[in-house]
């Protein structure tokens, strides 16, 4: 249950960075999403909230461990890849992108 009102409380401050566009709610956000993963590790929306919240701000890094992270199979690689390729075209990271992809 508590997942619940965390993920409920990292989407409400994604709204409202759509709203507004102040990063900070960004960076609530995900610090929430990193507190509920040491709680509860397996959750997989935690996960893919962070890969959303890392690609809204520009951290290509950040967002490559946490797609890493989600330890995803080859059909759902593609299916994510939409998230991934944009964001390390704009920040130069193909390169990483293409060896995580090699890794599967």
């Amino acid at each position: 249950p508590s997942d619940d009102n965390a993920i409920l409380a990292a989407r409400i401050l994604l709204d409202l960075y759509a709203r507004d566009g102040r990063e900070e709610r960004l960076v609530d956000a995900a610090v929430i999403c990193r507190f509920g993963l040491q709680v509860s590790p397996t959750n997989f929306q935690f996960k893919l909230l962070l890969l959303r919240i890392y690609r809204s701000l520009g951290a290509v890094g950040a967002m490559l461990e946490s797609y890493t992270a989600l330890d995803i199979k080859h059909i759902l690689c593609d299916t994510l890849s939409y998230l991934l390729v944009p964001a390390a075209w704009a920040g130069a990271c193909l390169l990483r992108v293409r060896q995580n992809a090699e890794n599967l």
